[in-house]
């Protein structure tokens, strides 16, 4: 499966500071996002074959999977808040 390291929004690069799981925070220039990382087994589309790979959440999806934040102090509270609840969801 290809991991999620880097992806390109809106024209800007993120790449990953921290990962616990599929809770993560990525950083551009400008900004942090926190993302609960997607991942699909494989399909495919127009024909052609894309093998298993993680994805950030889509636009639709941006307020429930995914968080922007000015400050990695921001947004590692809300990456902190995930991680615990995914530890815990766990346990059970």
């Amino acid at each position: 499966m290809k991991t999620l390291t880097k992806y390109t929004k809106h024209g800007i690069t993120r790449s990953l500071l921290h990962r616990s799981g599929n809770i993560a925070i990525f950083a551009s220039e400008r900004d942090y996002e926190v993302i609960v990382i997607q991942s699909h087994d494989g399909r495919i589309i127009a024909g052609k074959e894309c093998p298993a790979a993680e994805y950030p959440p889509s636009f639709a999806q941006w307020g429930a999977k995914g968080w922007t934040y000015r400050t990695i102090d921001e947004a590692l509270v809300k990456y902190n808040k995930l991680v615990k609840i995914h530890l815990e969801t766990i346990v059970k």
